[in-house]
């Protein structure tokens, strides 16, 4: 490419014009601006027939291209090897480079990078950005902990941030924190290793969770004696307890259960959209019998069906009538009932809201089977309501808005 002719020492002007134009533009001594497409330029230095770049010349101003080419020219006229001195000087502003980038690093926050990383990722939780997990994220990795540089965090401080947690949830606050360190690794923002959160060191540094234990159902012979006892009480936390049970959901489903999501003689339980969707986040179907619908009260248009319970409701209700058992483990109860009666596995996990199949089976069969499962629901009160007294009530019928007698729907 022919050199231009612009002359020696560019001065600023010179440089914002001829860096427009592609060549190789003379600065004296040796020294060009080599411009290889428009608005891209570096620093070129030439001694006899050969070539060497000196940088960038957005990175590398002209008094530090000269000062360069001055030092290489003193080696050169000593015997030495200019180029050398080019690559010391190359070297030193990738190491200067690496410096900067470091210290911007350490600069960082652990805590600056938890939205970032929900952004990324919480889309796809259940309740997205705003859903249970995503805040879990931002309460539990709060505090001392946030304000670190995320670059240095070490094992010591995953440790002091675990502490002020029980082990069953300090693991998976311990959790939380790894996948923060692993975005801040991607992210260029901390040197790649060993993540200190990691719980092959941990497990040596605050105690490990319990073993978790199955969720202690009810026997199921004893089950219809209980609801008895739940009809008799007849207030809302009892009756979302027995509606959670005649249809075998999750307690926060039943709980927080709202009108909207009845129509007709079925429930649908939305999905992915709070904490209390079900966990495959899709939507769920119940088939409600008589005396499911009998507890739900006078229908109204929106709201809960039970108002606004505590979150402790139903299991505060179990132990005040039924004794040491969880409301999740009535699942377990329905299930027990269900084999016994032969009820096919597939109509079991259906009711239950499990997965069912492979998982190419689930993305294919979007058939809850309600009206089939229907039969097995209507079965299961029936038996669950079947020690229920003459003169119990049901509240309010669902579809007359009038009380009734509890052995003309359970007898």
């Amino acid at each position: 490419m022919a050199l231009s002719l612009l002359g020696e020492d560019l001065d600023a002007k010179d440089i914002a014009k001829i860096i427009r134009k592609p060549g190789k533009h003379p600065d004296g001594g040796g020294l060009y601006l080599q411009v290889a497409s428009p608005g891209q330029g570096s620093w070129v230095v030439r001694f006899g027939k050969r070539w060497k770049s000196l940088g960038p010349a957005d990175e590398i101003s002209a008094d530090e291209a000269r000062e360069r080419r001055k030092a290489m020219w003193k080696v050169h006229k000593l015997g030495g090897d200019p180029f050398a001195v080019a690559e010391e000087a190359k070297k030193a502003d990738e190491d200067k480079k690496v410096a900067e980038q470091a210290a911007e690093a350490a600069r960082v926050p652990f805590g600056s990078l938890i939205e970032p990383y929900l952004t990324l990722n919480a889309p796809g939780w259940k309740g997205g950005t705003e859903g249970h997990e995503a805040g879990q994220y931002r309460k539990t990795l709060a505090g001392p902990l946030s304000a670190l540089s995320a670059a240095a965090i070490t094992s010591a401080d995953v440790q002091k941030h675990l502490e002020k947690y029980p082990p069953a949830r300090a693991d998976k606050v311990r959790m939380r924190v790894m996948q923060v360190i692993n975005y801040a690794v991607a992210k260029g923002l901390r040197a790649d290793g060993e993540n200190p959160a990691r719980k092959e060191v941990m497990k040596f540094l605050v105690p490990s969770a319990p073993k978790s234990k199955p969720h202690k159902s009810m026997p199921v012979a004893d089950v219809p004696e209980f609801m008895g006892k739940l009809y008799a009480d007849g207030s809302p936390d009892a009756r979302a307890l027995a509606f959670a049970i005649l249809t075998a959901a999750r307690t926060a489903e039943a709980r927080d259960a709202r009108w909207e999501e009845i129509s007709g003689k079925v429930w649908t339980i939305p999905g992915g959209i709070d904490e209390r969707s079900m966990k495959e986040s899709v939507e769920h179907s119940v088939p409600l019998s008589p005396q499911a619908l009998a507890l739900l009260g006078t229908p109204k248009k929106s709201g809960r069906v039970f108002g606004q319970l505590p979150h402790d409701a139903l299991i505060d209700k179990v132990k005040e009538h039924g004794g040491d058992y969880t409301t999740h483990g009535f699942r377990t109860s329905f299930t027990g009932w269900a084999v016994k009666a032969k009820y096919s596995k597939d109509l079991r996990d259906r009711a239950l809201a499990h997965a069912v199949g492979t998982k190419t089976d689930q993305a294919y069969d979007r058939e809850e089977l309600i009206e089939e499962r229907r039969p097995m629901m209507q079965a299961w009160s029936d038996f669950a309501c079947s020690k229920l007294k003459h003169g119990d009530e049901l509240t309010i019928d669902w579809s007359t808005g009038k009380a009734i007698d509890s052995r003309a729907e359970c007898g």
